[in-house]
């Protein structure tokens, strides 16, 4: 069911990229390094694009971040490689529990932190392998999902209220959800769905060589024991019967609103919540939607969340 002030569709996004010079000459770059030497194409593109960028954190975020329990926890990030990540704990009662997306940090969500706490709720979050102050450099879904799964399944004495998840860390919830079974309140912000469709265009728009691109990804089935086939979250999600609310900007430019537009219109047990102009980092910012999802989430779990 979709929520929503504006019922006009969103156009579609899976169209070809016309290349400009600039990716054009990239194209090359990449065509001629994968020529050359395809581990060194493979090192570059890792560096590119699976390793984040580094999160700032503000004034604020420091001072909340030093009022933090923290503790540690360890994920089993791919077959035989485990890494220690660093999660928090403020106050006490049911859980809520963020997750946060590509290059954030779980601080991200600073601004729901006192509302909750004084509500009666306490909030967990961590950072993901790669991420603030947890181990690693690189990341990607599969590393995603096994940290969130690591997270809540070890931790069976957690009452666990409501999951609110942003991105890429909303689509390692969904594989969650799809590989527990459990059923949770789940937020999720400017969800990641069609993650196989989203790298195709990523990497053509940059200019990696198709027989780059699935060398990769080949690569990064094999280490995690995955598929991406078989895990893309519009998939899974298709699968969670669960309600969930998906909260999505219209103006988004870094995850297509039209995913979840669609997901909404497909399945009864999805409501859509579109807000307009607040983007895909700001989205976690606006008081105005703290305030109503705080509230939702206070009025504890429903038959249609």
């Amino acid at each position: 069911m979709t929520i929503s002030y504006k019922q006009t569709p969103i156009k579609s996004t899976n169209v070809r990229l016309n290349l400009d010079f600039r990716q054009r000459f990239i194209k090359f770059f990449f065509s001629f390094i994968w020529l050359v030497s395809s581990a060194l194409s493979r090192l570059i593109i890792q560096r590119l694009f699976f390793r984040p960028l580094v999160y700032t954190l503000s004034e604020n975020q420091k001072r909340i971040l030093s009022k933090a329990k923290v503790f540690y926890f360890q994920s089993n990030v791919e077959v035989g490689n485990d890494k220690i990540l660093k999660a928090y704990q403020w106050g006490k009662g049911p859980a809520v529990v963020f997750i946060h997306g590509w290059a954030g940090r779980g601080i991200q969500f600073s601004r729901y932190i006192s509302s909750l706490t004084q509500a009666g709720f306490s909030v967990l979050t961590f950072d993901h392998i790669g991420h603030g102050e947890s181990d690693g450099k690189t990341a990607n879904y599969f590393r995603f999902s096994n940290a969130v799964y690591d997270f809540l399944e070890t931790r069976p004495q957690l009452d666990v209220h409501t999951i609110v998840a942003h991105s890429l860390g909303a689509s390692a919830v969904i594989n969650y959800l799809w590989r527990s079974k459990r059923k949770i309140n789940t937020i999720l912000i400017a969800p990641a769905l069609n993650l196989i469709e989203m790298l195709n265009v990523t990497f053509e728009r940059y200019g990696v060589p198709i027989a780059a691109f699935n060398a990769l990804i080949d690569e990064i089935e094999v280490n995690s024991g995955r598929s991406f086939a078989l895990e893309n979250p519009i998939d899974l999600l298709s699968k969670v019967t669960q309600n969930i609310l998906i909260v999505h900007d219209t103006k988004d430019k870094a995850v297509p609103y039209e995913e979840s537009w669609n997901a909404s219109l497909l399945q009864n047990n999805i409501s859509l919540f579109p807000t307009n102009g607040l983007g895909h980092i700001r989205i976690l910012e606006d008081e105005s939607l703290i305030a109503h999802l705080v509230k939702r989430i206070e009025s504890g779990p429903m038959t249609h969340f």
